[in-house]
């Protein structure tokens, strides 16, 4: 079985491809960490943001619910009085 060995007439335009090669992978895993925290950061914008609205959601149900409950003894109270003056006619 032969060995595999590295010829000692490899080029120099081989070892420099592989140097640009060797770069361009760095580089490339630079920026896409960079593009990670970038988005990183929006995540947490954007978090804090929903939790905001949430809120506002909520106070909005609560809102809305009382409303309603008003609503419900106005409507009562206008049929009480309404049944109270047609029994007083």
């Amino acid at each position: 079985m032969s060995e595999w060995k590295i010829d000692k007439n490899i080029t120099t335009t081989f070892l420099l491809g592989l140097g640009i090669q060797a770069f361009a992978i760095v580089w490339s895993f630079s920026m896409m960490m960079s593009t990670i925290n970038d988005h990183e950061e929006d995540i947490a914008q954007i978090q804090g943001r929903l939790i905001k609205l949430e809120e506002a959601v909520q106070l909005q149900a609560v809102t809305s619910a009382r409303i309603d409950a008003n609503i419900e003894a106005i409507k009562d109270t206008v049929e009480d009085i309404s049944d109270n003056m047609g029994e007083t006619k």
